[in-house]
């Protein structure tokens, strides 16, 4: 196997995190694709002089659930609260997201 160079390898293990959420047998393009829009973003916080230009619409709407949260009560919107409610509306995944 050819040397992976780290951030080849951080890429590479968010994909298989991606096929592991959806059951799948084995680790796709399809997957790393995912990982490298994921990638992208996440490398634009840690740096956003350097962050690329994004190609999608700036938002997506929201789903009510996921409205409900940002908009439901005062205060900070926190990660728990959003990997919370991932693991109610996809109670499948709620053991992988560490909430079971």
């Amino acid at each position: 196997m050819r040397e992976v160079s780290k951030d080849a390898r951080e890429l590479l293990a968010l994909a298989g995190e991606i096929a592991r959420i959806r059951s799948a047998p084995e680790c796709t393009s399809r997957d790393l694709a995912i990982a490298a829009v994921a990638y992208r973003l996440i490398a634009a916080e840690r740096d956003p002089e350097n962050a690329l230009p994004s190609l999608s619409p700036e938002m997506l709407p929201l789903g009510a659930p996921l409205e409900r949260v940002l908009t439901g009560t005062s205060g900070s919107v926190e990660f728990s609260e959003l990997r919370e409610l991932a693991a109610r509306e996809n109670p499948d995944l709620a053991e992988y997201l560490g909430t079971a």
